[in-house]
């Protein structure tokens, strides 16, 4: 009966996360929909086993378009050197590799959603912050130590 019991919590704890993920997901996305900012910013970070800040990219949509994109990068590993790079017209948007990719905020729920959630709950982050909105929405490989997350980590959000 002891073996019972400890069967049925683990399964519970197995199961019940990505569910638990996928209804603070709906209500994370519904709290969006309600807001439905046309204009607004938003800035994703990477950071290192040590907390400290590698890349840094702002994108800022307005009316429903990403009208522009600023990098920043700290070389943390050899010359503390930082780069930084604008792209603020319609031809140069997403023309670096570097960096978050140009999306709005509707694209990142999606692909949360479709390229994340779908994965083994251990291997899933994902997280709400921002007043409800996504502020961590990621995988990590197995046997990840630092720098392997894939994903976004919403540092801030805000509405213009």
């Amino acid at each position: 009966m002891k073996a019972f019991i400890l069967l049925l919590l683990s399964l519970y704890l197995v199961y019940s996360q990505p569910v638990q993920r996928l209804e603070e997901y709906t209500a994370s996305l519904a709290t969006w929909r309600k807001l439905n900012p046309k204009s607004y910013q938003y800035v994703v970070g990477e950071y290192t086993y040590y907390h400290e800040p590698v890349t840094k990219t702002t994108i800022t949509v307005k009316n429903g378009k990403v009208i522009k994109r600023n990098y920043w990068f700290k070389d943390v590993l050899y010359t503390d050197e930082i780069t930084t790079w604008v792209e603020d017209t319609p031809e140069t948007i997403a023309t670096h590799l570097e960096g978050f990719p140009a999306l709005d905020f509707d694209e990142i729920y999606s692909q949360c959603r479709s390229n994340v959630l779908i994965h083994e709950p251990d291997r899933v982050q994902f997280e709400v912050g921002n007043n409800g909105l996504i502020s961590l929405c990621g995988i990590l490989p197995p046997g990840c130590s630092d720098g392997c997350f894939g994903g976004v980590k919403v540092e801030s959000f805000t509405i213009l």
